[in-house]
């Protein structure tokens, strides 16, 4: 699993520099989880924060850091072309990205079908 060492607690707000770049247009998170998701006005996602079970829908990381954000696109995870993250959700250990088609896609702890596929 890769980890990253804690650094200092920020007593006051800081510039995400990482994605100073980017101009968001919501941002989600979870108190208990610890993970957030900011949706961009391109219609990407940007994950970091604590990944335990895979609340990220990255498997084998334990961590995302807020210095390299996972950028996903709605094509990444199978959407036809031209489909946008428009909303999300994050739960402790779990995560929702609704494409602009209505799609909805999870990821992460599925123990009372939090993230369960329907068909």
């Amino acid at each position: 699993h890769n980890t990253i060492n804690s650094g200092p607690d920020l007593l006051e707000p800081h510039i995400l520099r990482s994605l100073s770049n980017n101009k968001a247009t919501s941002i989600h998170t979870s108190c208990s989880g610890c993970h957030c998701v900011v949706l961009d006005i391109d219609g990407n996602a940007w994950l970091f924060g604590r990944n335990e079970r895979a609340a990220l829908g990255v498997t084998g990381t334990d961590v995302i850091s807020e210095n390299a954000p996972r950028r996903v696109t709605a094509s990444d995870l199978g959407a036809s072309k031209g489909t946008r993250f428009v909303h999300a959700a994050c739960g402790k250990n779990h995560t929702l990205l609704v494409g602009s088609d209505g799609q909805v896609w999870s990821a992460g702890m599925n123990n009372t079908g939090q993230v369960r596929i329907l068909h």
